[in-house]
């Protein structure tokens, strides 16, 4: 997936709640092994790397998954948010 429609798909899943919109005080990294990504939808192939952080800690919400790249790209659009 190209990347701005990634940062499109991004900027829906903000709006509409399906992503946090707030940081994410813990973070997690490590291999991939097929894991959907939260930001873009496929998955987190085995050899690339996954991003999974837990936006809070006060609800049972699931840790959400990314690609690097798509964490970088909800990372920027979520802190350009009013």
């Amino acid at each position: 997936m190209e990347l701005e429609e990634v940062r499109l798909l991004i900027r829906q899943k903000l709006q509409n709640g399906h992503l946090p919109d707030h940081s994410m005080p813990i973070l997690f990294g490590g291999p991939g092994d097929g894991e959907v990504c939260d930001g873009c939808g496929e998955p987190v192939l085995r050899g690339h790397l996954i991003t999974e952080g837990i936006a809070s800690t006060l609800n049972d919400s699931k840790p959400a998954q990314f690609h690097i790249k798509c964490f970088h790209v909800w990372d920027t659009e979520r802190a350009r948010r009013p």
